[in-house]
This record gives structure tokens, sequence and C-alpha cells, in this order.
């Protein structure tokens, strides 16, 4: 069972926790190598340096993600991440993708404290079967779908990831670091499939309900 409502216009859901009282290792430590690790990957090439420094400032535009300024949250948990580059996507060539698999020695990850949900894909048999019942078939995709979903406020701190104030440069290597969570259902959280699954079931359900089958 999956807490979905609708706040102006958007879904917004809740992280689907194992156990609500049990404590989540914040994996602040881990985090911080593997962005050091990242960033000295990233100076080997400064246009994609660049690129991924844009591109984490869009997704705050967006707001997608926002900038953490006040205390830690009960459930905090830091995720590394990488850059996945698509020369063959015309927009977002730079996508980010995040590691809530990672964990402190003897901790848990985040991944392992969240349920990972029924499956809710459908049927490929009876997505096949209804394309032969009618005249006109129709599909559809959703631009990004994941980050179209809204998370809860009071889990967002356990989607936190570092960057910094300012883009690195070879003479200014390490800027301060600052603090982000995301605002929205991640790409590498095990939940993730599973909510936005939930989430495109209930607006059908509850769209159908208020309009009819047909709209």
């Amino acid at each position: 069972m999956v807490n979905i409502s609708k706040v102006n216009s958007r879904y917004v859901v809740c992280l689907p926790w194992k156990n609500l009282s049990e404590k989540l290792n914040s994996n602040i430590e881990i985090a911080e190598r593997r962005l050091y690790s990242l960033t000295n990957k990233l100076f080997k090439d400064n246009n994609k340096l660049i690129e991924y420094d844009i591109a984490i400032r869009e997704l705050v535009q967006n707001g997608i993600e926002e900038q953490v300024n006040d205390a830690k949250g009960e459930k905090t948990y830091y995720m590394p991440y990488k850059p996945v580059y698509r020369d063959d996507k015309v927009t977002t060539k730079t996508r980010i993708v995040f590691d809530a698999s990672s964990s402190e020695p003897e901790g848990l990850s985040l991944n392992e404290h969240l349920n990972s949900g029924d499956n809710l894909v459908a049927d490929l048999l009876k997505t096949l079967l209804r394309f032969r019942l009618n005249k006109i078939a129709m599909t559809a995709d959703i631009e990004k779908a994941f980050l179209q979903i809204e998370v809860a406020a009071n889990d967002r701190d356990a989607l936190r990831f570092l960057w910094y104030e300012r883009t690195p440069t070879s003479k200014f290597r390490r800027p301060k670091i600052v603090e982000y969570r995301m605002t929205r259902v991640t790409f590498g959280v095990t939940s993730s499939p599973f909510l936005l699954a939930a989430t495109l079931r209930h607006h059908l359900n509850t769209s159908q309900q208020e309009y009819g089958e047909y709209g």
C-alpha cells in the first residue's frame, strides 16, 4: 500500500519504509569519498565537468532538487551518484544516476530499508490482446516519468546528496560542499518503479471514476 495524494496538480508519494522506527545510517562518509573520486574523473574532461555542473543546477531551477539548509531529519541518508552520458539524446545528454544501494560497513543502505513494492507492470499478453479489441489503439510516453512525481517533504532527507557551492576548477578543485536533496521520485531507489506504477494506476482509476471509461 502506498500513500498517494495530489497537491497543486502534482501527485505526492511517501517512501514505503519497511520499518519506520528502524535507524537509517547517513552514509555521508562514503558519499564524500565518492564525490571526490567523481570530481577527479570529471577533471579529465573539462567540458563534461561543466556540463555535469549545469545539469545539477538545472535540477534546482526546475524544482527537482533543493538545497538543504536545515538540520538533518530523523531518517537522513546521502546517496553517491554518477553521470551517464547519452550522446544520442538531442536534449538531455547527461543523466544523473544515484546509488541508493551504497552502505557503510555493517550498515544497511537506503534500498535495504525500503519496500520494492508489488510488481504492477501490465501483463504483456493482456496488453497485446487489448490492442486487437478495437480499431484504434494509442500509446504514450511520459517524459522523465519518475521526476513528475513529488516525494513527501518528511521523506526527502533520505534522498540527500553532495555537490559544490560553485563549479570546481583546476585552480580550486574542491569548493565548499553543499547539501541537496531530491524532491521527486529518484532513479536508483528500489521503490521508484513501484511508486511510478502505483501513481499511474491511481491516476487512471480516479480519472475513470470522475470522467467515465473514455473520459
